[in-house]
């Protein structure tokens, strides 16, 4: 896929990691050995859980903390893991779990703002309710609010892309990259119009 489509960076994610605390190391060993650049969602729990990928000594492999299983994201820091992504889980525009901090309420753009005060730069943000639906992007409205806002973060999202227009929709939202998949599958997407889409 990586030379069928011009792609040069993944993002996978563990469901047995995410739904059952048992991540797959085998198959993520295996995928990271192919020297592609990984975003790699474990289901991780505790800052301590993302440093397996450390221990890997590979530089082509970033551990994603997800707010749908990360425990410990009110702490959390950039020095805590090298090169480390953030996602911002939602399910219908609402976090999947409460985030236990003291400093603001628990609003997705609040997270957002602290996470980039903090030093964090890279920052998923995905409605889960929208991944394989095809029904276009639901957090468009958020990126482009938060993109005026937090100037120096890259955001990332995805999650009902569904045609080129959503590319369209996407890069001009200020969307740093875009996760598709759905499209790539079914032969909606392929490298001619995926290569119209860069990161800015």
């Amino acid at each position: 896929m990586q030379d069928q489509l011009g792609l040069n960076q993944f993002y996978v994610a563990d469901l047995d990691g995410i739904q059952h605390q048992r991540p797959d190391w085998h198959q993520l060993r295996r995928l990271i050995k192919t020297g592609a650049n990984l975003m790699i969602d474990a289901g991780f729990r505790r800052i301590e859980d993302s440093t397996l990928l450390k221990a890997m000594d590979v530089d082509s492999a970033r551990a994603v903390l997800g707010t749908e299983s990360f425990e410990e994201m009110d702490k959390v820091m950039p020095d805590h893991f090298a090169g480390g992504i953030i996602s911002i889980d939602l399910r219908n525009g609402l976090l999947q779990r409460a985030w236990q901090s003291s400093e603001r309420p628990h609003e997705p753009d609040i997270l957002i703002e602290i996470l980039v005060q903090r030093g964090f730069k890279d920052i998923i943000v995905l409605d889960v309710a929208a991944v394989g639906t095809s029904q276009g992007i639901p957090t468009l409205p958020l990126i482009t609010h938060m993109v005026a806002r937090c100037s120096e973060a890259r955001l990332i999202t995805g999650g009902g892309v569904r045609s080129e227009a959503c590319l369209a929709e996407a890069h001009g939202a200020g969307v740093h990259g875009l996760l598709v998949a759905s499209a790539i599958h079914n032969g909606t997407l392929g490298r001619t119009e995926l290569e119209r889409f860069r990161d800015p």
